[in-house]
């Protein structure tokens, strides 16, 4: 199990497939046995508090952030305001859901071609492309709904959902074009 701390009061844990069916939980019907996944979910929550010291009796919200053949990647997010109770600070937090994708791609290549097959899309969104440990990552800021399932469908013709975090990539990535990527990507390249 992998942990990686987000922010103040997020946790990101990645957990591969194989360390699930070592704990049991993908044994037959057994994963939908709720007293499993509270060992998991209690098993996180000590992880957290040994390793950054942070109370684990707060509100806690759990969301399975990707899941794919290799692994899962939950993300556990402390309430805030009981971070913050003794030090009598006042936090304002905004409950605008952010709506960040991240696809990877294995060349440059793929990537140029993608941003050809959306060029006619009239509204592609803030994107920035990132490149670390040999892969490209492509970082859609604030995703149109409306496009999911065609901007979805193209970046898993042309890479895969990545289980990276813009955190992490903003930390160990290197900024290849920060905005308007794809835009940038078609003129910079063209396709005979």
């Amino acid at each position: 199990m992998k942990v990686e701390r987000l922010s103040a009061n997020k946790v990101k844990f990645s957990i591969t497939i194989d360390e699930l069916e070592d704990k049991g939980l993908l044994d037959n019907d057994q994963w939908r046995e709720s007293l499993i996944w509270h060992d998991l979910f209690e098993e996180m929550l000590d992880e957290i508090q040994d390793l950054y010291g942070l109370d684990s009796t707060s509100a806690v919200t759990v969301e399975i952030h990707s899941l794919n053949s290799n692994e899962m990647t939950l993300i556990v997010t402390l309430d805030i305001e009981d971070l913050y109770e003794d030090d009598y600070v006042t936090v304002i937090e905004k409950k605008t859901p952010i709506h960040q994708y991240i696809f990877e791609f294995d060349s440059i290549e793929d990537v140029i071609s993608l941003s050809h097959r959306m060029k006619h899309i009239e509204d592609q969104g803030v994107t920035s492309l990132y490149y670390k440990e040999g892969h490209y990552y492509l970082i859609f800021h604030n995703w149109d709904s409306k496009l999911h399932p065609v901007v979805g469908a193209l970046g898993c013709e042309y890479g895969r959902i990545s289980c990276e975090t813009v955190y992490v990539l903003e930390e160990y990535g290197k900024v290849i074009l920060k905005n308007y990527a794809l835009k940038k990507i078609t003129s910079f390249f063209s396709i005979e």
